[in-house]
């Protein structure tokens, strides 16, 4: 009997907090996950594995970050409003992020005062925050709803093309049939090809368009940024589409 083991995440819900996002650029309320590595058995794992990390995800724009549970006064075991998690959390958190948050409401009411140092800094870290998150899923194999499509297409399609076409083209059957699986095959490989893309401009994309926005970036900018991001060969670099990210600017 074959046997499926291995090592997979186990990710752990350990509480709530408020801290800055870089993304929103203002304080948010935050969901603190421990991120195990344990054993399993046909994809079932027995308790939370050793200790591999600890992420936050902000609740407003979902954006994951490295996260230490050290940092907060405590965590919160049920969600609350913001103001209830800054004062129980991270009650210090204005002070904290004085800095950060003049920054911000700087952008907000007068960004035509940013410096260029600033201005190329607030442009430039909402990419190199988000590229991770690309370089994941890349990493991984997902089969979204393209490739799902594709694959259920092309049953479809070798089961009765080739049918049709053997009745009004004078080939070869063995032949008929394979021009159609190889078609059906390139159709897969090209969803496959591109889900990448279409994770960018569904996931990456309406996070960008949003942070950016108050800076209200011109195309030589986000060039620059992302020739950056391509210099340091991230994968983000070559999904993402600037005509697609100025709809949201």
């Amino acid at each position: 009997m074959f046997i499926v083991w291995g090592k997979k995440h186990v990710r752990k819900n350990i509480g709530y907090a408020a801290d800055f996002c870089p993304i929103c650029r203002a304080p948010q309320a935050f969901r603190l996950v421990r991120v195990g590595l344990a054993g399993h058995v046909y994809y079932i794992t027995s308790g939370d594995g050793e200790l591999l990390s600890h992420e936050r995800e902000c609740l407003q724009c979902n954006t994951l970050f490295n996260a230490d549970p050290a940092w907060y006064h405590t965590l919160s075991q049920k969600w609350q409003s913001l103001a209830e998690l800054i004062k129980t959390t991270f009650p210090n958190l204005s002070e904290v992020y004085k800095d950060r948050l003049e920054l911000a409401e700087k952008i907000i009411k007068t960004p035509a005062l940013l410096t260029p140092q600033e201005r190329a800094s607030m442009i430039r870290i909402p990419f190199h925050l988000l590229s991770p998150l690309v370089e994941r899923r890349m990493a991984q194999t997902h089969i979204d709803l393209g490739i799902s499509l594709a694959l259920v297409g092309s049953i479809f399609f070798i089961s009765i093309v080739p049918a049709l076409l053997m009745k009004i083209l004078p080939f070869d059957e063995g032949l008929i049939f394979l021009a159609c699986a190889i078609t059906a095959l390139l159709g897969i490989g090209w969803q496959v090809l591109t889900a990448g893309n279409r994770y960018v401009k569904r996931r990456i994309i309406p996070v960008l368009g949003p942070s950016l926005k108050p800076l209200r970036p011109t195309e030589s900018e986000l060039k620059t940024a992302l020739a950056e991001l391509k210099a340091d060969r991230q994968k983000m670099a070559t999904r993402l589409s600037i005509a697609d990210l100025q709809k949201y600017l």
